[in-house]
C-alpha cells in the first residue's frame, strides 16, 4: 500500500511537471506581430493595443485570429524557428515555407504578385493585414510579444532587422540578409508589463536606409533564443518616392525615439518658465518700485532698517533687460553692494526680471522697519563685494 500511494503520488508530480513544461514551451516563441505600429500619443509611447495601431503585417496575417501573443499555437503556429542543420540556422531557409524548420510555422514566402500576401485571406478564410508602406528613410515600428523572455532572469537577445535588395524575384537567402543587417533592436523594450509575462507587448524603431528606390523590398525580423535556435518574420515593404506621407487616420504621427521610453511632461523647460524678456516678465505685486543700486539679501536675512528698500517680496523692481535664472535656489547678495547692471536674479514661481539690482522672487523678504530711504547710497552689513 505505500509503495502504491507513492507511486500515485510520483505519478501525478510526473504529470504536472510534464503539463507545466508543455505550457512554458508552447508560449516560449516569439514573432513580429506588427511591421508598421504607431502610437496614439507619441509621447508616452506603448505597444498595447489600446494605445496604437498596426498599419502593416508580415505576409498572410491572420487578423483578430487570437488574442495578441497567442498565434504560437494557432494552426499552424505563427512562430518559425529555423532549422539546426545545413548545417546552421544561417545556412537555413531564411522566411518560413510552412515545411522546413525546428518548427516549421505559417507560410511567409513570397507570393507573385507580392500583393497576393497582403489583403485577402488565409487558408482558413480569414482576413490578412495590409502591406507596409514607407519611405526612404522612413520610421517604422515592430511589435512582438515577449513569450516570457522580457523577464530580467531570462539574457536579453537583441532582434536584427535585415532588407533585401529593391525588387528582388525571390525571397534572398540567410546569409544573404546577414549581409544587409540595418538595425539591432532590444528585445525587451517592452510596456505595459502585467502579472503575465507571456503576453508583454514589446517592440522596437528603426529607419530605412535614405537611398532606397521606389518598389518592394523584403525585411526580415530574426530573433535569437538560445544557441542555434533562431526565429524569423518576413514581410514586403512597398517604397514610395520621398515625398511620400504615411497615412496618419486617427492615429497621430509616429514619435522619433527608438528606445521609446515615455518622457516625462509634467515638468516645463526653463525656458517656458523663466522669460528672460524684461517686457513680458511678470511682477510680484501691482505696485512696481524703482530701484538704483540697493543691494537686497536673496536668502531672507532683514538689512537695516535705516537703510533698506522695500520688501522684495511684495513690490517688484521695474525690468528692462536682466536675465533670470530657471531654478528655485535664491541668488545670495552677502548683504554686500553688487553689480547692478549685471547681476541675475533667481526665480521660482514668480518672476523678476532687473535692469539695475538684483532682488529675490521666490520667498526671500526684506525686513522693513521704516519708510524707504534713498537707495542710491544705502550701506549694507558687509564691505565685501560679490561679482556679477
Amino acid at each position: 500500500m505505500p509503495f502504491t500511494t507513492l507511486s500515485k503520488a510520483t505519478l501525478a508530480l510526473f504529470a504536472a511537471s510534464l503539463i507545466l513544461l508543455l505550457t512554458q514551451q508552447a508560449k516560449a516563441h516569439s514573432y513580429a506581430d506588427c511591421i508598421d505600429w504607431r502610437f496614439k500619443d507619441p509621447r508616452y509611447p506603448s505597444w498595447s493595443d489600446k494605445n496604437g495601431a498596426c498599419f502593416g503585417y508580415a505576409r498572410r496575417f491572420p487578423l483578430k485570429a487570437k488574442p495578441f501573443a497567442k498565434l504560437d499555437s494557432d494552426s499552424p503556429n505563427r512562430h518559425y524557428q529555423q532549422s539546426h542543420k545545413n548545417p546552421d540556422p544561417n545556412h537555413s531557409l531564411a522566411c518560413s515555407d510552412g515545411v522546413q524548420g525546428e518548427e516549421p510555422g505559417a507560410d511567409e514566402t513570397m507570393a507573385n504578385p507580392i500583393s497576393a500576401a497582403y489583403n485577402g485571406k488565409d487558408k482558413h478564410g480569414r482576413k490578412t493585414g495590409v502591406q507596409t508602406v514607407s519611405k526612404p528613410g522612413g520610421e517604422l515600428c515592430i511589435r512582438w510579444p515577449a513569450k516570457n523572455h522580457a523577464v530580467p532572469s531570462e539574457k536579453n537577445q537583441p532582434v536584427t532587422i535585415a532588407l533585401s535588395k529593391v525588387n528582388p524575384t525571390k525571397d534572398p537567402t540567410q546569409l544573404q540578409f546577414l549581409g544587409n543587417v540595418i538595425a539591432e533592436l532590444n528585445y525587451k523594450n517592452c510596456t505595459d508589463k502585467g502579472k503575465d509575462t507571456d503576453i508583454w507587448p514589446c517592440g522596437g524603431c528603426f529607419k530605412l536606409p535614405t537611398n532606397l528606390k521606389p518598389g518592394n523590398v523584403v525585411m526580415q525580423w530574426r530573433w535569437k533564443l538560445n544557441s542555434n535556435e533562431f526565429y524569423t518574420s518576413c514581410a514586403d515593404i512597398n517604397i514610395k518616392a520621398p515625398s511620400f506621407t504615411a497615412p496618419t487616420v486617427g492615429v497621430p504621427s509616429k514619435t522619433t525615439s527608438t528606445s521609446h521610453t515615455p518622457s516625462s511632461v509634467s515638468s516645463a523647460s526653463s525656458a517656458s518658465q523663466t522669460p528672460t524678456s524684461a517686457s513680458s516678465a511678470p511682477s510680484a505685486s501691482p505696485t512696481p518700485t524703482s530701484v538704483s543700486s540697493a543691494p537686497t539679501s536673496a536668502s531672507s536675512a532683514p538689512t537695516s532698517a535705516s537703510s533698506a528698500p522695500t520688501s522684495a517680496s511684495s513690490a517688484p523692481t521695474s525690468a528692462s533687460s536682466a536675465p533670470t535664472s530657471a531654478s528655485s535656489a535664491h541668488t545670495s547678495v552677502s548683504s554686500a553692494p553688487t553689480s547692478a547692471s549685471s547681476a541675475p536674479t533667481s526665480a521660482s514661481s514668480a518672476h523678476t526680471s532687473v535692469s539695475s539690482a538684483p532682488t529675490s522672487a521666490s520667498s526671500a523678504h526684506t525686513s522693513v522697519s521704516s519708510a524707504p530711504t534713498s537707495v542710491s547710497s544705502a550701506p549694507t552689513a558687509s564691505p565685501t563685494s560679490t561679482p556679477a
